[in-house]
């Protein structure tokens, strides 16, 4: 059984390896057409002229997939910011952890204490999003953010008293693609993959925070609805 078990345990991270492999050929491809598609040129205007437009305030939920130490887990954050034309975003969000990992951690002091550990991971992350394409249907875009912030495992005394344990700061890098349909006006659905490029001091390394990364989006243009039901009046001169 245990024999069985390891081998479930080796093919478990061969085939994470083999997604991280292939999600970064993916992306590397992505980002390579991009750039033939895209002119120095056109970039440059494209955003001198989105940041003389007036800017509109931004307010989302972000939700991506990826993995620590072969575990698949989810963290969920809130960004808001600012938008230049439809086509430059920038802010900062708020992000954590939405997936439970159980450590279980030995410590020798007066005999052997097994203690039960749960990762927690939060960060701040000014972030970037330009959109490089758009149509009535479709949105195409590179959003970029960088991650500030700590981790550590929480455990519970008989107390109840909430204890750290190795607790380490954490920076992160993250390049995304993303591609977006609109069926209707309102909502878009798409997907989008990435990486996530972590840094830590040598403590942390027992778990692996850098792997590809990857996002099911679904959303609601709720300012295009409200400018729908409530449009501006236009104000003319009277005679």
């Amino acid at each position: 059984m245990k024999k069985t078990k390891g081998i479930n345990a080796l093919r478990f991270i061969s085939y994470r390896n083999a997604f991280s492999l292939y999600t970064k050929g993916i992306f590397v491809l992505l980002l390579f057409l991009l750039s033939q598609s895209l002119s120095a040129q056109h970039f440059e205007d494209s955003i001198k002229y989105s940041l003389k437009q007036k800017p509109k305030p931004v307010l989302k939920l972000d939700s991506k997939n990826a993995f620590v130490t072969n575990i698949s887990v989810r963290t969920i954050g809130v960004k808001v910011g600012i938008e230049f034309n439809k086509t430059l975003q920038f802010g900062i969000g708020y992000n954590w952890l939405n997936t439970s990992i159980k450590r279980d951690f030995i410590f020798q002091h007066s005999g052997t204490d097994t203690i039960a550990g749960y990762l927690k991971y939060q960060y701040i992350s000014p972030f970037l999003n330009y959109t490089f394409y758009k149509s009535k249907k479709w949105v195409f875009s590179i959003p970029v953010q960088i991650g500030i912030g700590k981790t550590y495992y929480e455990h519970s005394t008989l107390t109840n008293k909430k204890n750290k344990l190795y607790e380490a700061i954490i920076l992160t890098y993250e390049p995304a693609i993303t591609a977006e349909y609109k069926p209707i006006k309102y909502i878009g659905i798409g997907l989008g993959i990435g990486y996530r490029f972590a840094f830590y001091n040598e403590l942390r390394k027992q778990e692996v925070f850098t792997a590809p990364v990857w996002m099911i989006i679904s959303r609601v243009y709720f300012g295009e609805l409200y400018r729908d039901i409530f449009p501006k009046k236009k104000t003319g001169s009277s005679n």
